[in-house]
């Protein structure tokens, strides 16, 4: 029984290691998505467009991101054309920050294709971070 067991752990972790290696694919209803990932390093007072879909005929799916705010802040994550708030306006103090993973069904989605992914700040300070995303038509 030892053995067995043994052998299924080492099939496991070698069917993770394979998926990985193979980059951050993901397949649903016959479509493949590839899994992107984005800086946010913004510091000024203004709609900064985070994620730029790479055609006009793309929505963005955020699955996880993680920020830090050097000083207080007001954000508000938006979707550009349409300027449709995806969150309301999330108050940060000094080196406050958010952390999400929604998994592959995605924390929110840009409200039309095309649209950019934006932070908006209300003060002129740093905001750092990472998001993982993917594209839909």
């Amino acid at each position: 029984m030892k053995h067995a067991i043994t052998v299924g752990l080492v099939v496991l972790v070698a069917a993770w290691a394979a998926a990985w290696a193979s980059g951050p694919n993901r397949s649903e209803g016959g479509t493949s998505y590839t899994v992107l990932s984005a800086k946010i390093d913004v510091a000024t007072a203004a709609d900064h467009a985070i994620i730029t879909p790479s055609t006009s005929a793309k929505k963005i799916v955020v699955t996880s991101l993680f920020f830090v705010c050097a000083a207080a802040n007001n954000i508000t994550i938006e979707s550009s054309t349409s300027d449709t708030d995806l969150t309301g306006s999330m108050n940060f103090a000094a080196n406050g920050g958010m952390a999400l993973d929604c998994g592959f069904d995605g924390c929110f989605e840009t409200a039309a294709a095309g649209d950019t992914l934006d932070f908006e700040l209300s003060a002129a300070q740093s905001v750092d971070g990472v998001i993982r995303y993917y594209e839909i038509e």
